[in-house]
């Protein structure tokens, strides 16, 4: 998704900065926006190259940060949904949408925090899993 910004945004360079120089300096708005491209590729990170312990430790910091750093923990639940939904983990989801619900309920956000709880449940309820001991 992010990538997807970061090409576009790439893009809309290329034809504003590339129609609106001398011919000479197209060249060099090209070569600026391929370099563009290129770091945005490099700065995303490979979903398929996480590991269960990377996701495990992304929803541990998380709940970590939960009560103290609202944005640091957001931050990193971020990254751990994209993981977990991109990799179709729904233990790793409930788990996720729970400690979600736990952030929202300590930033008292308490109605996100009745929702995520709900997804948590839902979740929980669609793959068949008993007891919620998140």
């Amino acid at each position: 998704m992010k990538r997807n910004g970061f090409f576009m945004l790439s893009f809309c360079l290329y034809f504003y900065i590339g129609f609106n120089m001398p011919k000479m300096n197209r060249k060099l708005s090209i070569l600026f926006c391929f370099t563009l491209l290129g770091f945005t590729s490099i700065a995303q990170p490979n979903i398929r190259s996480f590991q269960q312990s990377d996701i495990t430790a992304l929803l541990d910091s998380a709940q970590k940060y939960s009560k103290t750093d609202a944005v640091k923990a957001y931050n990193l639940m971020e990254t751990a949904l994209e993981i977990i939904v991109q990799k179709g983990d729904k233990e790793n989801e409930i788990r996720a949408y729970t400690i979600l619900g736990e952030i929202n309920y300590y930033s008292e956000q308490y109605d996100l925090s009745v929702d995520n709880y709900f997804k948590a449940i839902a979740l929980a309820e669609s793959i068949k899993k008993d007891g919620l001991s998140y």
